[in-house]
């Protein structure tokens, strides 16, 4: 039986100013099981960074509830509360990396576990498990200018999943990169997953990056339009297809 980890019920986000009100999230509910890699397609002003913006209590909500484990998060978009449940909680993934350029590769890996005040025998053991699989280790004593593309997100996934957060959040990770690069990050991020059995949402409008999900939810104005189970050898047809007829009606408007 399927345990969920995140349920989203009637989420809300209105942005309000002197004569203008934009609704950028409408009434969203969903839900998510442990270990599921879910995806957030959808166009440009869909609501989708929104979406995980307030998923990470980055920002919170006009209206709607959040239940993490089973658990209302009645306070979380409250500090310290926010801060505890995102250190808790959450790993991020960026599409810029966000690396700090004068640290080193496995400095800029370690750096959760360090704001944790982990003990150094385990920071060290979780990080050589870390660089071995992501295949860092060469490039261990390395600085973010001196790796390609590909290295530097395989170094931001190793940050977010050190600390194994129940929950990866994963903006567009793939959108500075070539074909060949951004596969190789994303079945990076599928076998850091399974490995530590988290939990992904990702973020993108590629539906080849899309088709590495269990499950697509597709946004379109603010809400969720069509959602798609992955199954099959013909799913990337499937998702461009949808795709294509979200794009179309946002063209009509």
């Amino acid at each position: 039986m399927s345990e969920v980890i995140l349920e989203v019920k009637n989420l809300t986000k209105e942005y309000k100013g002197q004569g203008f009100e934009v609704k950028a999230l409408k009434n969203i509910s969903f839900k998510i099981n442990k270990g599921e890699f879910v995806v957030i397609m959808g166009t440009s002003g869909s609501g989708k960074s929104t979406l995980l913006n307030i998923l990470s209590a980055l920002d919170a909500p006009s209206s709607g509830t959040i239940k993490l484990n089973g658990e209302l998060q009645e306070k979380l978009f409250k500090e310290p509360n926010a801060s505890f449940y995102r250190q808790k909680n959450i790993g991020f993934v960026f599409q810029a990396y966000n690396l700090l350029k004068d640290l080193t590769v496995e400095d800029n890996i370690v750096i959760p576990l360090i704001l944790q005040n982990m003990n150094r025998e385990m920071i060290d053991e979780r990080l050589e498990e870390i660089l071995n699989v992501l295949g860092l280790t060469k490039w261990r004593k390395h600085r973010p200018t001196q790796l390609s593309g590909g290295q530097q997100q395989r170094v931001a996934i190793g940050r977010a999943i050190i600390s194994q957060p129940p929950i990866i959040l994963a903006d567009e990770p793939t959108g500075n990169l070539d074909f060949n690069t951004s596969n190789e990050v994303l079945e990076s991020l599928y076998e850091m997953k399974n490995r530590f059995n988290q939990t992904v949402l990702l973020v993108t409008h590629d539906p080849t990056v899309a088709n590495y999900g269990d499950r697509v939810l597709f946004f379109h104005d603010g809400e969720i339009v069509g959602e798609y189970e992955c199954r099959s050898e013909n799913d990337l047809e499937s998702i461009l297809n949808i795709f294509k007829k979200i794009t179309e009606r946002s063209k009509i408007q």
